[in-house]
């Protein structure tokens, strides 16, 4: 039977597992509840401008999210998308990845000035990267929210086909907290990854039950993992990880792109060569 929640753990016993695993029952006994809600989509826009890649991805997404599908081919810069998603009130923009990265770029930033609409990058235009999302978290913040609705609201659709792949990555705030936790003590380089686990898993914890809870009522899978390296490094691991089209999910206000890891245009364009399916920038 699919439980639609399966996490791998070792031996608590282990040291290198028991930071990680106190930090799992600490978020579990003190993190607020949260009730994931739908991101509000009532029109998906394909653009179509560099061929008709995106119009099969973009259907199964307009079906699957109960939304209106509507195709522009005439928009031929960024702006123009922008004017044409306002024109049709779009909650979300198809594109495909061969506009190119200047295209992409302004049209990433174009949107987050605008306030949305959320952008979906597609490499190949393949619905099945529908089916399994990469969702990386940082903090329980708006941003994170929004992107835990989406991957749920996709996931839900996909049924027992759907995967969400949670990636629980350390900001400097947790990592400054994962030294407080050690303080003057000496600890092997496991464990001090293992204590930043510890403190990421605190700050998370409303948002992985959340997911759990959600899962459990509608029957997709859910992974969660903390890996302790670099935020672009650690999503491309995740994306090989999983061994199928998937798609990723990236809350704009906190892209891992925002400490040191690049731009975020750039570390959107970085997921597609390492062939994501598509990303998402919400």
């Amino acid at each position: 039977m699919n439980t639609g929640w399966h996490r791998d753990f070792e031996p608590f016993e282990l040291a290198e597992n028991m930071e990680e695993d106190l930090g799992l029952f600490e978020a579990a006994t003190h993190a607020q509840r949260l009730d994931t809600k739908p991101p509000e989509v009532h029109t998906v826009l394909a653009v179509t401008t560099a061929g008709d890649e995106p119009l099969a991805f973009a259907t199964v997404a307009a079906e699957r999210l109960s939304a209106k599908l509507v195709e522009e081919s005439g928009a031929t810069t960024a702006e123009a998308i922008v004017a044409a998603a306002a024109s049709v009130t779009a909650s979300l923009v198809v594109v495909p990845a061969t506009v190119g990265d200047d295209f992409l770029t302004g049209l990433i930033e174009l949107t987050g000035e605008a306030g949305g609409p959320s952008v979906a990058i597609v490499a190949d235009g393949a619905p099945a990267a529908l089916d399994a999302m990469i969702l990386p978290l940082f903090d329980d913040e708006p941003a994170a929210r929004a992107s835990l609705a989406w991957a749920c609201a996709l996931a839900k659709a996909a049924g027992s086909q759907g995967l969400v792949s949670a990636v629980e990555l350390s900001t400097p705030a947790t990592r400054q907290e994962a030294r407080d936790l050690l303080g003057e003590k000496s600890e092997p380089e496991e464990l001090r990854d293992a204590t930043v686990g510890r403190a990421v898993s605190g700050r998370l914890g409303s948002l992985v039950a959340a997911l759990q809870r959600h899962s459990l009522a509608h029957g997709y899978a859910v992974e969660v993992g903390f890996r302790p390296g670099s935020p672009r490094r650690e999503i491309i691991a995740a994306l090989a990880a999983v061994g199928r089209p998937a798609t990723v999910l990236l809350g704009r206000d906190r892209l891992p792109a925002a400490r040191g890891q690049g731009s975020a245009p750039r570390l959107a364009l970085e997921l597609l060569a390492a062939r994501a399916g598509a990303v998402f920038v919400v």
